[in-house]
């Protein structure tokens, strides 16, 4: 697996141009302000499936391959299901020259209407190409957001701090010195 460093102006991961005009900030913007509920169940599901063909192929061998074992007919039908995602958006490469020389040959829908979803899920398929899809990460509040390491669980600070507090390890904390708070306090008083 391949890590990208971050450097102090990369705080979008846009994975340094890689992906064109297109980054991880559109995907996750998309995902959170789209109002098309089955539009983002149809995203969300393939973005699913990508990450756990991902692990899936991490954990396997050469011999998984030639033995054809339990981990490859789960990758198998993973694959399966993530194409059978894709086949509702056929696309063509769209050839664009640009007056400076450039040459740009994106994929378009083949329906000639831009879609945003459409756009969400060709980055999908980018961010899979490129061990990416981690970036992409659902906080407990359930918003996307920009993942800076796959270790990332919250979308904020508030979040963060609200998983705690909400926690029986802080509970119970918050229990004990209660108990230490009455004690001291009442033998404050009584002397």
């Amino acid at each position: 697996m391949s890590m990208l460093q971050q450097v102090k102006h990369d705080r979008t991961h846009a994975l340094g141009g890689a992906l064109g005009i297109h980054d991880v900030g559109f995907l996750i913007s998309w995902l959170n302000d789209t109002r098309d509920r089955e539009a983002k169940a149809r995203v969300c599901k393939l973005l699913k499936l990508c990450m756990d063909a991902r692990a899936a192929a991490r954990g396997m061998s050469h011999e998984d391959f030639v033995r054809r074992t339990a981990r490859f007919r789960k990758l198998k039908r993973l694959e399966g299901q993530a194409t059978g995602v894709l086949v509702r958006y056929p696309a063509i490469r769209w050839i664009m020259c640009i007056p400076d020389g450039r040459a740009i040959a994106p994929w378009v829908p083949q329906h000639a209407r831009q879609d945003l979803e459409f756009e969400s899920v060709v980055l999908l398929m980018d961010l899979f190409e490129q061990d990416a899809l981690s970036k992409v990460q659902v906080c407990e509040c359930g918003t996307y957001f920009n993942a800076r390491s796959i270790l990332s669980r919250f979308c904020s600070k508030t979040c963060r701090e609200r998983f705690w507090e909400n926690s029986e390890a802080r509970k119970e904390q918050k229990r004990k010195k209660a108990r230490e708070y009455y004690w001291h306090h009442k033998n404050k008083q009584s002397k």
